[in-house]
């Protein structure tokens, strides 16, 4: 390495490449980039395809002298300055919009090759078995393109290879056996393609240094394999979307170093043994095992572990019984979503004990009663700057709709929107003044209740708030002008209530559409000068387009992570709606 150079292709202007091109650095890799026709399969450009300049490194490779031709202008750039003894390490060429097959061939003479990236172009094709001669690679980066069929079982020859990822290709067929020889592999990321077969044909007990296993979104089946138990290191291990059944191995009690895990969207049972297994791995932070143990019993348990979960989700998974006693033992949790379940009874006091909590998903399920006074208490939420000291990254990215048509992934705790839902509920009572307390809250889901009285004065004290719905209740009153503070907000709903009197006429109020409003015959002004009669009863097709336009929760992380689907408000919500519609008429 002492002799590396760096040879400056990223900047397709040719001036630019030419001004840069003698600085070379010492103890550097390949960087930057081909040009966008080094490839084949691609209308002949002025400059060589991949080939030609593949062909070209291996000779320099060789200690030759040659000429580098610049994509743009044809102008040819002489690097016979660079000493003989020059060797290629890394070929960094992600993110170039790249098209066309790769000539896999041209490859073979980069025998020092350790990092080779062709991540996030437009590859197409198969991958050669010509890729596994070069014996230094260490690191091979092929996400993100077009690149189909099946992963050549060719990798006894890469004994170096540390980290190696696949995903989002179209590639298909079962796991390479040979991985099992790369006894270097600390990562293997080959999700989001369409792999089958089943993941215990690879041989975990040969990867004694693998930290992260990324397998999500693939179409293997079978059970979760036990071997991956004895993986100490491992750190990040992601099988969401797939179609694995059986039980969480109990053995996974021994991955101590496990920090992140997602199992969502399979066909799991045994809800209780997962959670008895998982909970006596110490490191665990972020769990993920929604749209799993259909129909199974979310039992009180004994569980006396997760000292350091910050997330936990288990969504989508129609679970009944009760918010578990055990949460409240979980004093570094951030983030709760345990939506779309049929979980019961009233929702715990204790939930405001959790000091860092700033993320609270109870939406569809069958919660009854008040809302308990301790949410309108939750320490995290009273500062504007809800979980801005907690700048820990999370591994599987949290997918959230910030409005009807874009969908926002969060990869850090501290940008995920401070989320209160307890949409699709039967909870009734008052809304808590105290909600007006939380100023760090951006989000507020109230809809689909039988929540009544008037709407707080004091929710004008939520300074940060975006998104406001409480719609689909039996809310009374006038809309309170003291609301207008709200200078965040961005999303606003109170249709189909019992409201009366003038909307308010500043701000943004002026700016919702009708369908904010609808459903409230007493109100006036506003917007609704300008609207078509929304009353219940007016037409179906009104009901409708409403139904449609709020079906999504407009900022719910829901079954979260990337991995499982955003929660929305679905056929329930619909039935409460169209039941209260009924009621009315």
């Amino acid at each position: 390495m002492a002799n590396t150079r760096w040879l400056p292709l990223q900047d397709r202007d040719a001036h630019d490449q030419r001004r840069r091109f003698g600085r070379v650095a010492k103890d550097s890799r390949l960087a930057g980039a081909a040009p966008s026709a080094l490839l084949s399969g691609l209308p002949p450009p002025p400059p060589p395809h991949l080939l030609f300049f593949l062909l070209l490194l291996s000779a320099r490779s060789q200690g030759s002298q040659f000429l580098v031709c610049n994509s743009r202008d044809n102008d040819t750039l002489n690097a016979s300055s660079n000493p003989p003894e020059t060797r290629v390490v890394a070929l960094q060429l992600g993110k170039l919009g790249l098209e066309g097959a790769v000539g896999w061939k041209a490859l073979l003479g980069l025998d020092e090759l350790k990092v080779l990236n062709l991540s996030q172009n437009s590859l197409g094709g198969g991958v050669s078995p010509e890729l596994f001669r070069l014996r230094q690679l260490e690191v091979l980066d092929l996400s993100s393109n077009r690149l189909h069929g099946p992963i050549p079982d060719a990798f006894d020859g890469l004994r170096k290879l540390r980290w190696f990822s696949g995903r989002s290709n179209r590639f298909n067929g079962s796991l390479p056996a040979s991985l099992s020889f790369c006894s270097m592999l600390t990562s293997l990321d080959l999700g989001k393609n369409f792999l089958t077969g089943r993941i215990g044909w690879l041989n975990f007990t040969t990867l004694p240094r693998l930290r992260t296993l990324r397998l999500d979104s693939n179409g293997f089946v079978g059970r979760i394999p036990r071997a991956l138990s004895s993986r100490k290191e491992l750190e990040t291990l992601n099988l969401a979307k797939n179609q694995l059944r059986g039980r969480v191995p109990w053995s996974f009690k021994n991955l101590q170093a496990l920090s992140s895990l997602s199992l969502a969207s399979n066909t799991l049972s045994n809800v209780s043994q997962a959670l008895k297994a998982l909970s006596q791995c110490r490191n665990l932070t972020v769990l993920v095992l929604s749209a799993n143990f259909f129909g199974e019993t979310l039992s009180e348990d004994r569980i006396a572990g997760f000292k350091s979960l910050k997330a936990l989700v288990i969504a989508n998974c129609r679970l009944s019984g009760s918010v578990p006693s055990w949460v409240r033992r979980c004093a570094e949790l951030r983030l709760l979503d345990l939506s779309s379940n049929r979980l019961g009874v009233a929702i715990p006091q204790w939930l405001g004990d959790l000091v860092h909590l700033f993320y609270v998903d109870l939406s569809n399920n069958s919660f009854v009663e008040v809302i308990p006074e301790a949410l309108a208490s939750l320490i995290s939420l009273r500062s504007p700057n809800v979980s801005s000291t907690d700048n820990s990254a999370i591994e599987f990215p949290f997918h959230s709709r910030h409005d009807r048509s874009t969908e926002v992934q969060y990869m850090r705790f501290f940008l995920i929107p401070p989320t209160l839902d307890l949409s699709c509920n039967h909870m009734n009572g008052p809304i808590l003044k105290g909600f007006g307390k939380l100023m760090g809250l951006t989000v507020l889901n109230l809809s689909n209740n039988n929540f009544s009285g008037s709407i707080p004065e004091e929710l004008s004290g939520m300074l940060r708030l975006e998104s406001l719905d409480l719609s689909h209740n039996n809310l009374s009153g006038k809309i309170p002008p003291s609301l207008d503070n709200l200078t965040f907000l961005s999303e606003f709903s109170v249709a189909y209530n019992h409201l009366e009197g003038l909307v308010p006429q500043s701000r943004q109020f002026l700016t919702f559409s009708c369908l904010s409003y609808e459903g409230n015959p007493g109100l006036y002004g506003g917007p609704l000068q300008s609207c078509p009669a929304l009353w219940p009863g007016s037409t179906d097709a009104m009901e409708e387009r409403f139904r449609i336009t709020f079906m999504p929760l407009p900022y719910g992380l829901g079954v979260v992570i990337g991995f499982v689907p955003t929660v929305v408000c679905g056929s329930y919500c619909a039935y409460r709606r169209r039941r209260k519609k009924e009621r009315r008429d």
